[in-house]
This record gives C-alpha cells, structure tokens and sequence, in this order.
C-alpha cells in the first residue's frame, strides 16, 4: 500500500491547514444571522458590491433549476427568486467544487451522494411537522456531512480506496472500516476541515457526529441538532439505496416504499415520524432536482 494510505490524522490536519480558504464573501455571509429581518438587505447589499456574487445570483435565477417565466436582469427580483440563504448554500457548494473536482467516477458518485442527502434533508423538514430546523441549514449539513471523504480523496486517495475496496454493506459500517484500516475516518477530517472554512458550529458538529445515531434520542443535546442528525441518518441511507439500486426508477411506489422502510428508517430515528409517505412520492423530483443542482454547479 501506498505510503500515504497510513497517513495519521496528524498528517491529515497539516494538510488541511493548506486547503485554500472559500471566498471571503462567503465568510462574510456566514458570520451574519440567518434568522435576522435584515439578512436578505445584508445579502443583496454585499451582491451589489461583488460583481462575481451578483453575476452568480442573476445565472442561477435564470437557470434551468429556477425556471423563470421569462429572463431576470434585476439582481433584487433575482434574489427574491433564489432566496437569500439558498444563494449561501448554492455558492458553498460552488466554491467547494472548486476545490474538490471530480476526477474519478468514485469522485462523482461522492458529489451525487452529498447534493442528495442535501436536497432530501431540506424537503423533509420542509414537510417534516415537528421538525423545527432551517431547511437551508439542512441543507448545508448535508452538503458538508461527508467533506471528510472528500479530503481524503484529495490528499490521501490510496487510503480512501483501501476502505472503499473493503466489505462495509452499509453506511454505519463506513466509519467503523476506516478507523479499523486508517485510525482515523471521515468524520473526524470532515471536522477538521470544516473548522478550518470557518463553518458554523452546528455545521462542524453534525459532521463529526452524523453517524452517532445515539445522539438521535439524546433530550440533553439541542433540539436542532439531534433533527440534523436525524436527517443525516435518513438520508445518507436513502441515497445510498439508490446506488445500489440503479434500477430502483422503474420499481412502483409501494416497492420504493417498503425498501425505504425497511433499509433506511434505523431503530433511532423511528419516533422521529418522518413523512416517508411524501418524501418517497416526490422522490423522483428530488432526484431530477438534484441532477440539475450538480449541472449548475459544474459536476
């Protein structure tokens, strides 16, 4: 095996204490409450002064994911379209695909699965009642759950593949065959590097923890942090079924909803009442959306 895939974690951190820093216009957003009146005023000012941003706001109002009944050359009616925290979540992604561009099929399945398990965590709480997390919030979580995987791809390929190679079935067995084989998995990098973009705490914690599924049932923890983790349970096995299932578009609702039932709802997150029903009939939208969500950004 290749020297780099026994790499320690030490190794690992100074590594991605080189990782190119996202745009500061990012940073900029990020530090600002999401949850505040004036964010989209905050937003649409900071366009204003960026060409780049506003450039990259008025695209995508215009795209093919936006679907305008006609062309949008206003930056404030395309941000009202798009959305304040939507155009955060669409320039991270973005950004980090800069950063991390695919090279390999595994690379590009990786991108697949992190802007799936994205997309169906912001529609569940959309739909979810007792759900009381931001869907752009979730959204970003599962964009980042897995940015450990992509940091190993990029400095530590041989190790990844060492892991990938080997005989995990499901999802939390991933994390148990990397710190068997490595030391060290992706978890543990995904938070590294996620303090190292200056992510939101909430955002870093959910990567490091999101396959603790104890945490699901834990009152002491936040209540938005356990709905994320939750989330993330949910969704990284949903997306991980329709890898394995290529065929699984042609099956009918109630064969789609029993798979789903019986592969991904884990015995910590029953309670959680997720609206599998609806989740699963607009599954086939989700997944279209998702394929459009990867073009825009470049993957």
């Amino acid at each position: 095996m290749h020297k780099q895939a026994v790499a320690d974690l030490k190794y690992i951190h100074q590594h991605i204490e080189r990782l190119p820093l996202l745009p500061n216009v990012l940073f900029e957003l990020m530090t600002h409450d999401q949850n505040d009146e004036k964010y989209y005023e905050m937003v649409l000012g900071l366009a204003k002064a960026d060409p780049p941003l506003a450039s990259f706001i008025i695209s995508y109002a215009n795209s093919a994911s936006s679907s305008p009944n006609h062309a949008i050359t206003n930056l404030k009616t395309a941000l009202t379209r798009v959305g304040a925290l939507r155009v955060v979540n669409l320039l991270t992604a973005k950004s980090v695909a800069k950063v991390f561009v695919p090279k390999t099929d595994d690379s590009k399945q990786l991108w697949r699965h992190s802007i799936q398990v994205a997309t169906f965590s912001s529609f569940l709480c959309r739909t979810a009642p007792t759900f009381t997390v931001n869907p752009e919030t979730a959204y970003l979580a599962g964009l980042f759950h897995d940015l450990g995987r992509f940091v190993m791809m990029d400095i530590v390929p041989d190790a990844l593949e060492a892991t990938v190679a080997s005989s995990w079935a499901t999802p939390q067995e991933h994390p148990e065959v990397e710190t068997a084989t490595l030391g060290y998995n992706h978890c543990e990098v995904g938070y590294l590097a996620c303090r190292r973009w200056r992510m939101p705490e909430l955002i870093c914690n959910t990567t490091r923890h999101h396959h603790h599924y104890t945490v699901c049932n834990n009152a002491k923890l936040p209540k938005e942090f356990r709905e994320l983790i939750i989330l993330m349970t949910f969704t990284d096995h949903v997306s991980a079924l329709l890898a394995k299932h290529p065929d699984w578009e042609d099956w009918t609702n109630e064969k789609l909803y029993d798979y789903v039932q019986v592969n991904c709802l884990r015995p910590e997150i029953v309670s959680a009442s997720l609206p599998i029903k609806i989740f699963v009939d607009a599954l086939p939208v989700l997944y279209q959306k998702c394929q459009q969500l990867l073009e825009s950004i470049g993957q």
